[in-house]
């Protein structure tokens, strides 16, 4: 029987992205390297909300149509969850793949900064 930590682990882990399929590879790259590389206030950023029209403008821009999270990692800050012009990527989410992500972030972040 798997114990009470094990048991909120996978609960935790069990939530899944919203929209992250409405997002290119490019766009879920740059996210990746936000989770990896971007500090959001004193911690490292744990999760993205970008609107979906034009976001890899937003993602580089910022500004309206972005909001990132840094803190305690909790989803209950997510304001756009349920509004299916949105996408939010929480790091720790069932179906983020941050390995492969983060690959083609570093690439398309290289091609930028060429």
């Amino acid at each position: 029987m798997a114990s009470q930590t094990e048991q909120k682990h996978k609960a935790r882990h069990a939530i899944m992205t919203h929209n992250q399929d409405k997002l290119t590879a490019d766009e879920r790259g740059v996210i990746a390297w936000m989770f990896d590389q971007m500090p959001v206030g004193w911690t490292k950023c744990y999760m993205v909300e970008v609107q979906i029209d034009d976001a890899m403008n937003r993602l580089l821009s910022g500004g309206n149509g972005l909001h990132t999270h840094g803190g305690n990692g909790s989803r209950c800050y997510a304001h756009h969850y349920d509004d299916p012009g949105w996408a939010v990527i929480h790091c720790d989410d069932a179906d983020w793949d941050q390995e492969t992500n983060l690959a083609r972030g570093l690439q398309v972040i290289e091609h930028l900064q060429a």
